[in-house]
């Protein structure tokens, strides 16, 4: 983690804010981790939709819903069933006033140019909705964290 960490710093000059563990499977040290080598976010898979904060870090988790490989991959979905679960997904976030994570490999989405139409058709509804904002996992974090 810390080689990791450090390419990262080393490579983009800023310090990595978030982490998902790989296959969004974390330990219970992950946190602990995290927080030594200055990260604010885990964004791992949890079970549920609730962020917390727990010291220096701040979990929003994701739901396998909107992770690319699940759908293209795993399922073998059509776009139009992905499109469709995608924007389910996003009106039910909206309802609650919640968040949704997206993860989207570039290994996995650049697969198959109506894969990337089919991401670049929900970041257009998400733009075009003022229900909905793009923003990083750390900004986020900052309105959980206690002041």
């Amino acid at each position: 983690a810390t080689r990791a960490t450090e390419s990262i710093r080393s490579a983009s000059g800023r310090q990595p804010q978030a982490f998902r563990a790989p296959g969004g499977k974390s330990t219970p040290y992950t946190k602990k981790v995290l927080a030594d080598l200055g990260y604010s976010v885990d964004a791992s898979y949890t079970g549920t939709n609730t962020i917390t904060t727990e010291g220096a870090i701040t979990c929003i988790p994701y739901e396998w819903s909107g992770v690319d490989a699940t759908h293209w991959l795993w399922n073998s979905s059509s776009g139009t069933e992905v499109e469709e679960c995608w924007h389910a997904e996003l009106l039910k976030a909206a309802e609650r006033n919640a968040h949704l994570v997206f993860i989207w490999h570039p290994h996995v989405m650049g697969l198959n140019a109506n894969w990337l139409e089919t991401g670049e058709r929900i970041i257009r509804f998400i733009v075009k909705d003022a229900r909905f904002q793009i923003v990083p996992l750390s900004v986020l974090a900052e309105q959980y964290r206690p002041v």
